[in-house]
This record gives C-alpha cells, sequence and structure tokens, in this order.
C-alpha cells in the first residue's frame, strides 16, 4: 500500500507531466505571465512550512 502512494506522488512530480502544449497560450507574453506565475506558486509552496488551524462549532439544542 505505501509503495502505491509512493509511486503515485512520484508520477505526480514527473516533469514531462507538466509540459506545456505549444498551442496553449494566445501569444507569448501570456505564456511568460503563467510561467512566472506557477514558478512563484511553486516557490511559495516550498516556503510554508506548517499550517495552524483554529475550529468552532456552534451546536444548538430545542428541548420541549
Amino acid at each position: 500500500m505505501i509503495s502505491v502512494a509512493l509511486l503515485l506522488v512520484l508520477v505526480a512530480q514527473d516533469p514531462a507531466a507538466k509540459t506545456i502544449a505549444p498551442d496553449s497560450y494566445a501569444n507569448e507574453a501570456t505564456k511568460t505571465l503563467v510561467t512566472a506565475a506557477r514558478a512563484a506558486r511553486d516557490r511559495n509552496e516550498r516556503l510554508v512550512t506548517s499550517y495552524q488551524a483554529m475550529v468552532s462549532q456552534r451546536i444548538g439544542l430545542g428541548l420541549k
């Protein structure tokens, strides 16, 4: 089971899977903008080391 999960992670990180078709964008400026945005997102994801959340729930009860 662990080997299947590891295989899925490795396939998801395959650089060949991230190739972009040449006709995906209307022009070169759009392609450059999207490429820069993806690089910034990847960089920011690497900088996050943990998340912290506070969760609360309100429960109502009607008694007769």
